[in-house]
């Protein structure tokens, strides 16, 4: 992307980089889309499940559930997903590092001297693509491994006092700084798309989606996929008609389902796990809780209840202002540190 960016041989440097950071940034938006995608389809069983797309779109790009791997769907989620996040934390830690040190092994194969070898230029589009990267995995994580992200302070901390110490030291300056107030900007508004278009889409489909694996007595009551008056409670498996658009999942492997060796729907709520197995939805036992209390369940029927668009604009409202209070104080800062150099001097 970079390269094709370059050749284009826009007019402006600073539009150079706009272009280029965009394009990064939706390329990365769209990789991280389609993890979500795969590890929503390892949740919920029934999730691009029917006739139509089953052969096509949900064998092509999820995740495959073993049976016996792990205690339920939610453990191989939460697993996955840790393990992403792991992964991207340390592949964004080893670019920077090897980033810096590249240069110089370069030097060293060739027997130049250490003086003599040109630092690499910092760029901090890639810095900040790669920040906004692992946001968005975590952004993913909140609603389905809500006790793992105990570790993404830690994690931050560490990269930040890792690469300010290491960047001094190993890279030169960019040759094409952004100014700071810019470069606050287009950060937090690259945040705030990241937050609309999946941080916000996957806590409400967790707390709102029907179809995750629950207790077998209430596990077709959303689609009522079984043929009416089949479903034998004993041994919680029913018979899943050829008419249904659920059948080539449910009911063409000899009456089985398409990933398990037992018939429907048990073979969806052996799988079973977490807290709101006997919920049809995961948002009624938090709606329960707040509505045990009088003026929490008051405001939060203002808040909440109504249209969501006005409070996602309030939102964006506040992100922008905050950019921009952040950016007077960068610029603040910067012109004192200008004088006393310049006092100095």
């Amino acid at each position: 992307l970079k390269i094709i960016t370059q050749l284009e041989q826009w007019d402006s440097a600073q539009y150079e980089v706009n272009i280029t950071l965009f394009r990064l940034f939706l390329s990365n938006q769209l990789n991280v889309l389609l993890f979500v995608l795969s590890y929503l389809l390892l949740a919920d069983p029934y999730l691009f499940a029917t006739d139509e797309y089953f052969s096509s779109l949900r064998d092509s790009v999820q995740v495959v559930y073993t049976p016996g791997e792990f205690n339920c769907r939610m453990d191989a989620v939460e697993y996955n997903l840790l393990l992403l996040a792991f992964t991207t934390w340390a592949s964004n830690f080893a670019a920077v590092a090897g980033g810096g040190y590249y240069p110089f092994i370069m030097g060293w194969m060739f027997c130049s001297k250490p003086e003599d070898v040109k630092k690499k230029n910092y760029e901090i589009v890639d810095s900040m693509v790669a920040l906004l990267n692992f946001v968005m995995i975590e952004m993913v994580r909140i609603p389905f491994a809500p006790q793992t992200l105990i570790l993404t302070p830690i994690l931050l901390y560490c990269t930040v006092k890792f690469e300010k110490r290491y960047i001094m030291k190993w890279y030169s300056k960019p040759r094409r700084p952004w100014k700071a107030q810019k470069a606050g900007f287009v950060f937090s508004l690259f945040y705030f798309m990241s937050f609309i278009m999946i941080g916000i889409p996957c806590v409400i489909y967790f707390f709102y989606s029907q179809t995750f694996p629950k207790n077998c007595n209430i596990q077709d009551d959303h689609l009522d996929i079984c043929t009416k008056g089949t479903y034998n409670s004993t041994t919680q498996v029913c018979t899943v008609p050829s008419s249904s658009d659920y059948y080539k999942a449910f009911g063409s492997n000899n009456g089985k389902c398409f990933d398990h060796t037992e018939a429907y729907p048990k073979c969806v709520c052996t799988d079973a796990c977490g807290p709101f197995i006997s919920e049809r939805n995961n948002y009624v036992p938090l709606r329960e809780t707040i509505s045990g209390f009088t003026i929490i369940d008051y405001i939060y029927i203002i808040l909440f209840e109504n249209p969501f668009g006005p409070w996602l604009i309030v939102f964006g409202l506040f992100v922008l202002a905050a950019s921009r209070k952040n950016a007077i104080k960068v610029n603040i800062q910067s012109n004192l540190n200008k004088e006393k150099a310049y006092e100095t001097h």
